[in-house]
């Protein structure tokens, strides 16, 4: 890992450029990574595979660590993953920033500030949160 050099944000910078990688929070003292499959459908777009992913990063240590707000951050942390109804889930949701005033969930187009939110939870919480906005998506 290069310092400042987010890799929620490359993630971000490579769907920008038409990849699709895979932030991985975490976990048991491993810090966040990137998770990306290499197929016999990609074999042949290997170079641009590779600029692309120079390209992220480059842009990703321009733009610095993402920040998240320390006391949202903070909040989040409190929240019982056993007690997660659907009226906490709304107020989550909104003080995010992913839901509007009539509760329908907005994914916003770069996920970084969501992902480093979500990584600064406890494993368990984080998945409690990840499967109510799937279960959110496919009502």
């Amino acid at each position: 890992a290069v310092e400042g050099c987010d890799v929620f944000t490359i993630a971000d910078e490579m769907r920008g450029r038409g990849w699709l990688v895979q932030p991985q929070m975490a976990f048991e003292g491993a810090p966040p990574t990137l998770h990306l499959t290499l197929c016999a459908a990609t074999a042949r777009h290997t170079d641009e595979l590779v600029s692309a992913l120079r390209e992220s990063a480059a842009a990703a240590l321009t733009a610095g660590p993402v920040r998240i707000d320390p006391g949202l951050a903070a909040a989040a942390r409190q929240v019982d993953p056993d007690g997660l109804d659907d009226a906490t889930m709304d107020g989550l949701l909104v003080i995010a920033g992913l839901a509007g005033g009539d509760g329908t969930l907005e994914v916003p187009e770069r996920m970084a500030e969501v992902n480093a939110l979500l990584d600064a939870v406890p494993p368990r919480l984080r998945e409690s949160l990840l499967a109510a906005v799937l279960d959110r998506l496919t009502r």
